[in-house]
């Protein structure tokens, strides 16, 4: 797979955009930047960060890779044609988890530089990549803060819950079923989440049957910092349920007492990955990842926060049990977690989280040295 450095970023997009960031650990060397390839084709025609975003990404300390996603996955139903595919013939997964999986590959070749601190990964990307990264952001914990923007359909927007700026229903935003209509771009994700959306655009159908929504997404990368980005006249993306679901998302980081690791930024403009968005992101990183003073205006979960005639709090803080959880044994909480009285079901809407996704969050960041 294809890798190089900044020096080969001479033209590039605002578009679609697969980063990761990484911190060098000599003091002198610039913390590299990762990015995959929005177009295609060979290394020869790099160039997916304009120089002004990589310039930025370089001044606050950050260099910049690529590599090319197209030699080895194309976006097309040609993935399955391609070396990857053909190398995994069992694999069932589809193109989504392919290109996370990659951004996994690259970070293993970011290891075998002695310059770089993998400790201090991110994955970032827009659109389509954001959908990507947020699968990388789930499934290797290597990555230390996860950055999405524009992801809409598939990656942090509702499923159930579309609309633009001016709230549900107005603008025209890409869902489940035209995402998954044969033709479309149904070789992203499993064929199963065909039978839940109408093929017409802007229509739902079944979407309220699916035992999870987008928040679900978020909340499994909890609590890894995350960072979602949007433009406001991106209707495509879902801004009013991407909002909706990152209220929920946000909700499960309060009850882990994270905060200030779940934020969102809301700029106007359409369907983008342009410079304030970087300028938000950078940012974002430098205060987890250095413990700089935040200087961006993104929003975090408030106590305030009005929200949309549904409630977040399932489970709420008042249902949590009488425990302090680092004194609690994984065996404990498997025994807790696995009685009928403690599992929450999903409110109307569809957002409400589960008890036992929850528990398996603290779970999982436990070490076996806590089992008793």
């Amino acid at each position: 797979m294809p890798v190089t450095g900044l020096e080969n970023t001479n033209r590039g997009a605002r578009g679609d955009s697969l980063l990761m960031l990484s911190l060098m650990r000599l003091s002198n060397r610039k913390p590299p930047l990762l990015s995959e390839s929005e177009s295609g084709g060979s290394m020869s025609h790099a160039g997916f960060v304009e120089e002004d975003l990589a310039g930025l990404a370089v001044d606050n300390g950050f260099s910049v890779f690529t590599y090319d996603y197209d030699q080895a996955a194309p976006d097309s139903w040609d993935f399955k044609k391609a070396p990857l595919a053909k190398h995994y013939p069992d694999y069932d997964w589809m193109l989504i988890r392919i290109w996370a999986w990659m951004q996994s590959r690259v970070i293993d070749f970011l290891e075998t530089l002695p310059c770089v601190d993998v400790s201090k990964v991110v994955a970032a990307g827009h659109s389509r990549f954001g959908k990507t990264s947020l699968c990388c952001g789930i499934f290797d914990p290597r990555v230390a803060v996860c950055v999405s923007a524009g992801s809409g359909c598939g990656g942090i927007g509702s499923l159930r819950r579309c609309g633009g700026r001016y709230g549900e229903d107005t603008g025209f935003c890409e869902t489940l079923g035209w995402m998954m209509k044969d033709g479309n771009l149904d070789y992203w994700f499993r064929n199963e989440l065909k039978q839940y959306g109408s093929p017409e655009l802007n229509g739902h159908s079944r979407e309220n049957e699916l035992r999870f929504d987008s928040n679900f997404i978020g909340s499994a990368i909890a609590p890894t910092p995350l960072l979602i980005l949007e433009g406001l006249d991106d209707n495509w993306a879902n801004p009013f349920g991407t909002q909706l679901a990152w209220n929920a998302v946000s909700e499960v980081y309060s009850f882990l007492g994270k905060e200030d690791a779940c934020a969102i930024h809301f700029r106007e403009g359409g369907h983008a990955f342009n410079y304030e968005d970087w300028t938000v992101m950078i940012d974002f990183c430098r205060h987890h990842l250095l413990g700089t003073e935040k200087t961006g205006n993104y929003k975090t979960r408030s106590e305030v926060d009005i929200t949309v005639g549904h409630s977040w709090k399932i489970p709420g803080r008042e249902n949590v049990p009488e425990v302090t959880y680092p004194d609690i044994s994984r065996a404990q909480l498997v025994e807790y977690m696995n009685k009928p009285e403690n599992r929450w079901s999903f409110d109307k809407a569809g957002f409400g989280h589960s008890m036992r996704s929850l528990i398996r969050m603290y779970m999982d960041q436990w070490n076996s040295s806590s089992d008793s």
